[in-house]
């Protein structure tokens, strides 16, 4: 993933790019002010190293690997299914 990174620091951002992506630089959280993909996307990259290093430490601690869930969403109701889970549910990577 560094490697992607580092790549997309290569790629400027033109203002198409925003969008073909149907990306409202007015109302979005994303870094619109980007000159670089790499910039624009560093959420995710940070997202992606969190996720990867626990996923590490859960093996080494449980002996299992559990699946790296990560994504975006803008729209609170879109994580309503995680969010109404109970500690008797599955997790829904196992369902």
């Amino acid at each position: 993933m560094d490697e992607i990174e580092l790549e997309f620091y290569k790629l400027s951002v033109q203002k198409e790019f925003f969008s073909e992506f149907g990306v409202d630089a007015n109302t979005t959280s994303w870094d619109t002010k980007s000159t670089v993909l790499a910039s624009f996307f560093s959420s995710f990259f940070k997202g992606f190293n969190t996720d990867y290093e626990m996923t590490i430490f859960l093996f080494e601690d449980f002996g299992e690997f559990f699946p790296m869930l990560l994504g975006r969403a803008e729209i609170p109701y879109a994580i309503a299914d995680f969010d109404q889970l109970t500690d008797d549910d599955l997790p829904f990577w196992k369902r």
